[in-house]
This record gives C-alpha cells, structure tokens and sequence, in this order.
C-alpha cells in the first residue's frame, strides 16, 4: 500500500530547508543545476513534482521519488498529500515561487493520470524534451539520504526564492482610468490573445468579484472542478450561480448543453459570458424557455466585455470610483491565479501605468 509521510514533520523539513536557502549557507551545486533543468520545461507542474519529491524524500528516506500514487508499489508515497498540503501552502507562507499557483497543481495533466513519474507517456510535445530531465531528478533524489535531501531540497528553494524575488510585483490599486477606456482596454486585451480561454475567465472572474467575496474560478481544463462553468459565485460549498465563458462562438444547442451540465449538478442558475467578437445574438427569449422546459434551470446569457462588466458594476452596488479602482487589480490578481502567461500578466498591468 505504499509508505506514509508524516505531514507534520514534513512542515517541519520545510521549514529548515527554507531557513537554508535564505541563508548564506552553501547548497549543492547538482541540485541547483536539476531544478534549472526542470524549471525550463513549458509544464509549471514539473516545477511543483521536484520540489514534492525532494520535500517527501528528505522526510521519510524510504520513499520513491518517482512516485505519485501510494498505491503503485511499496515504497510509493501519496505525492499529492505532500504536495498540496505542505509545499504548495508553504509558497504563500515562505514566498517561493513554484510557477504554479493553483491550489493542487499535481492535479493537472498529465499527472493527475498516471500512478508514476517515469510511467508518463502521454504529455504535451512542448514538454516532452523535459521529461527526461524530470524522471533522472527524481531518480538521483533516490540515492539521498534524509540529511542530502534536505540540503537538495534547499537547492530548489534558493533557486525558487530568487524567481519570486526577481518576479516584477505590480499595484494597480491607485490606477486612473474611466469606464469608457476600461472596456476598450479590457476587450481589447481578452480578444486579441486568448491564450486558451485564460484571459477571458480571468476577467469574468474578476468582474464578479466586484460583487461577490465568494467566488471560484477552476483552471483552464482542470479535471477535478465539482462544479459547472469556468467561474462560480458560491454560498458556502454551495455554487448559486455557474458562468460558463467562451470565447469562441456558442450556438443555441450548445447553450442547452451547458444548461444540461447544470441540471446535473443541481445547480440552478448560470450565466453564458460570450466574449467572441463575432457571436451573433441568440433569441434569450427562446434559450431561457428551452433551458427551464428542458432542464428546469434559469440561464441568462452576457454578450463581450461590456454586458459582463457593467451587470456586475451594477450588481456590485458600488460606486463608478470604486469599480473603476478595483477591477484593474482585481484582474491582475486573476490571471496571476489562472497561470496567464508573463507576458499578458505584464501587459495588463501597462495598460494602467
């Protein structure tokens, strides 16, 4: 069944290889070297698997590194335990970078499949140059020692705590923009690249945050969503309202599928947020019909970056002042969630400089 590690001492290891790395203390050159290699590959979630490895090998010696699942051998370990309680957390408390910045990036593909690193057969071609980098990382981590861990994994934290330190940090509370300039910027910047949907559900997510403290948005393709749509307005652990965002042209079927996955998940009311320059109308008549006869559930559609953000300004019962202050900031803070490229990050926040 595998090989248990004990989360608390695993804190504690964490805790000492961060007071390490932030240390002048030396680090093993090797190591150093391995999470540059792993760093390079277009895949975050390698990133997040080393330092997962290295956290679990240096606290429990017997454990095989190149393991995700505790159930695929004796030696295995849960590496999504580790990691999603522990290291992950750990960023936000100790401020290392680990690219990811979902709260179970392991849950990602092609991780989320397989029981083993050296198992991965099936990956993006972007990434695949850099799986062999990843599986002999995790192979040397196999010859360490609890103590050569530790210093391994303080490696992965210096280099880490640098990417964060050099990380430009933008503050977009005080910019000055009118909601005119606002939703030609926005528009312009969620259509012109969509970076596969990122931008657009990063900025529907952000427009409802103006009106709600209680929102999700899942990732991009994220196979372990429990709920409908790409962004959820929540009452506890119950989702109120689903929007699904698509920033490709939705027709009147397509629609009532959506409605279809919210009947399923017993939730009652969803929103289309359509941000396809060239969606034609939909009769809303007609799809609001359909979807209660149908499937019993409300679904109202929004149309571009206008409809979404001025419902939610409204909805938000804030003032134009403290909407217009908000949002930017707001958004920045989704893309930066939903792992938008650095690039599109850094373009946003020179929107409003």
């Amino acid at each position: 069944m595998g090989l248990a590690v004990n989360l608390a001492d695993a804190q504690a290891r964490l805790e000492e290889a961060v007071q390490w790395a932030a240390s002048e203390r030396a680090v093993p050159v090797e190591w150093t070297d391995w999470t540059n290699r792993v760093d390079a590959s277009p895949s975050k979630t390698f990133t997040v698997a080393l330092g997962t490895a290295l956290l679990a090998r240096a606290t429990n010696p017997n454990i095989d590194a190149l393991a995700l699942k505790a159930t695929s051998g004796p030696d295995a370990y849960s590496a999504r335990s580790v990691g999603h309680r522990v290291l992950v957390p750990g960023a936000v408390e100790h401020g290392y970078d680990l690219r990811a910045t979902g709260r179970e990036p392991l849950n990602n593909q092609p991780f989320f499949r397989y029981d083993r690193i050296n198992e991965i057969d099936r990956i993006h071609a972007s990434a695949r140059p850099f799986l062999p980098a990843l599986i002999g990382a995790c192979a040397a981590a196999n010859e360490l020692s609890a103590g050569e861990a530790l210093a391994a994994l303080s490696a992965f934290l210096r280099v880490r705590i640098g990417a964060a330190l050099s990380r430009q940090v933008f503050d977009l509370r005080g910019a000055r923009v009118s909601m005119k300039d606002l939703i030609e910027q926005t528009e312009d910047f969620v259509t012109s690249k969509p970076e596969g949907g990122r931008r657009g559900q990063a900025f529907v997510a952000a427009a409802f945050d103006l009106a709600s403290r209680h929102v999700r948005s899942s990732r991009v393709n994220d196979p372990s969503r429990r709920f409908p749509g790409d962004v959820q307005v929540l009452n506890g652990v119950v989702a109120v309202l689903a929007v699904e965002v698509r920033q490709k042209v939705v027709s009147h079927i397509e629609a009532l599928q959506f409605a279809e996955t919210l009947r399923k998940a017993a939730v009652a009311t969803g929103l289309l947020a359509m941000l396809d320059p060239g969606q034609h109308e939909l009769d809303v008549y007609d799809l609001l019909v359909d979807a209660e006869t149908l499937h019993g559930v409300t679904l109202g559609v929004a149309y571009g970056v206008q409809d979404v953000l001025v419902s939610a300004a409204i909805w938000s019962g804030k003032s134009l002042a403290a909407v217009l202050s908000d949002f930017p900031q707001r958004m920045l803070a989704r893309l930066e969630e939903i792992d938008t490229s650095r690039e599109g990050i850094g373009q946003w926040a020179q929107l409003f400089d």
